[in-house]
């Protein structure tokens, strides 16, 4: 009886939560379209066009009358939302049929020919770096522009990071450009700050005359150049699928918080999930698209539950942030370890022992490759910043080498489709039946 009563309340919450993102029904919608599409011919569209709007009608007409009957209103809302759904992702699949995948920088843009001249000259210099290892130029290429070039040292180095378990880390990503952004939050705080105290007089200005105070603007400012400089760091680092993706949720998180608006973390990830999927479709088979988005919902599901853990482990903890680094770690484990068996049928158990010490060397080897991008830009040779660019990378190097020998660190396994489906049918089970007291932290 309390399992059915329990089974009960699991459905209860779990409608609430369908109701409560909407995205996650355009994207469900969007998926099942996207496979109509691939085996459908187009009469079926134009029917399933027909049927959508007729139901989108019927939802409002009832949605406008609001009928005393609950049900009716709750049946009446479902409809409207998966009729909506369902209308937009067909006429796209049907302009899919008809002109292909939308590309918004097309090969002879002049945005897209800017950033590659410029990314161009940025290699140039780096490569006329004396001071600089070849090593240490392989690592800036990659974590700093997104480019590896074709050649056994690079196909050595991928390789050697794809054994101990950093991968991520090498190829540019939205680990990245969260950095990037959170260094120049960093820089852009104080001068906020500065401004703010500076006009403190002029805070006078009240909310009911529809005005704007200090503090306000130069917190939209604050937010619009963060905006700006994520997506030129998207553009320069050639626009891969994991920046974008973090680019479109930082530019939605960014504006929500300009505007105080309450949305569920969920809402955003599927969000910017759906908006790439509108735009290029042949990403849906693409493990970086998946790998990407997984990662940041497992640490919006996990994280909290594994860090209260260990917590719980250790009752006196010293270093806060070492438990947090642990703990984000092991919850991005969760969802991504059966999807890396899916595609690429290996893992490396070795990002144990080299996810901390190497993440936190990569932290500091990014922003001051930046830093020596702009040095080198402006003609001004720091030789000091290149020797410790130097020894960052020889470091991060050597660990990474010394756990990627370590075979029995490695598995090496097959999954199948429906064991992928099979084992996330299970967390979503586990989730549904988990407690409300351990819901999903907020990221």
């Amino acid at each position: 009886m309390n399992l059915w009563l329990k089974t009960i309340e699991t459905r209860d919450r779990s409608l609430n939560y369908w109701d409560r993102t909407p995205f996650i029904k355009f994207l469900s919608a969007y998926i099942s379209a996207y496979f109509i599409t691939t085996y459908s011919s187009m009469p079926t569209l134009l029917w399933s066009l027909a049927l959508s709007f007729f139901l989108l009608a019927l939802s409002i007409r009832l949605i406008s009358n609001k009928s005393k009957n609950p049900k009716l209103n709750y049946y009446s809302q479902w409809t409207f939302h998966t009729s909506l759904a369902w209308a937009i992702i067909v006429l796209f699949s049907l302009r899919l049929l008809l002109v292909g995948n939308i590309s918004l920088l097309n090969e002879s843009s002049f945005i897209k020919v800017f950033f590659d001249s410029v990314r161009e000259n940025i290699i140039l210099r780096l490569n006329e770096d004396e001071t600089l290892l070849h090593s240490t130029k392989l690592l800036a290429k990659g974590m700093g522009l997104g480019l590896m070039e074709v050649s056994e040292d690079s196909s050595v180095l991928r390789q050697q990071f794809a054994d101990s378990g950093t991968a991520h880390l090498l190829a540019v990503s939205g680990f990245h450009l969260a950095l990037i952004i959170a260094c120049c939050n960093f820089l852009l705080q104080p001068i906020k700050n500065y401004v703010d105290n500076l006009f403190a007089p002029q805070r006078a200005y009240k909310k009911s005359e529809g005005r704007l105070n200090i503090p306000q603007i130069t917190r939209a400012i604050q937010f619009v150049i963060l905006i700006i400089v994520a997506w030129l760091f998207v553009l320069l680092t050639g626009s891969a699928s994991p920046t974008i993706r973090t680019g479109v949720m930082l530019t939605i998180f960014l504006l929500i918080r300009l505007f105080n608006l309450p949305t569920p973390t969920t809402n955003i990830l599927f969000l910017s999930l759906f908006l790439q999927l509108l735009f290029t479709p042949c990403l849906l088979t693409s493990p970086s698209l998946w790998l990407s988005h997984l990662a940041v919902l497992s640490i919006h599901l996990f994280y909290k539950p594994i860090f209260l853990f260990l917590i719980k482990v250790q009752s006196k903890p010293k270093a806060l942030f070492l438990w947090q680094t642990i703990a984000v770690t092991l919850s991005v484990q969760v969802l991504i370890l059966p999807l890396c068996l899916y595609f690429f049928g290996h893992y490396s158990f070795a990002f144990i022992f080299t996810s901390l010490p190497i993440t936190l060397l990569t932290s500091l080897f990014i922003p001051l490759v930046f830093l020596c991008f702009i040095l080198q830009a402006l003609q001004i040779n720091f030789v000091a910043l290149d020797h410790t660019l130097n020894l960052l990378a020889e470091v991060t190097l050597h660990l990474s080498k010394l756990f990627a020998k370590l075979d029995f660190l490695h598995l090496d396994f097959d999954l199948s489709l429906l064991g992928l489906l099979t084992y996330y049918l299970a967390v979503a089970i586990l989730l549904a039946f988990r407690s409300e007291k351990s819901s999903p932290a907020k990221v």
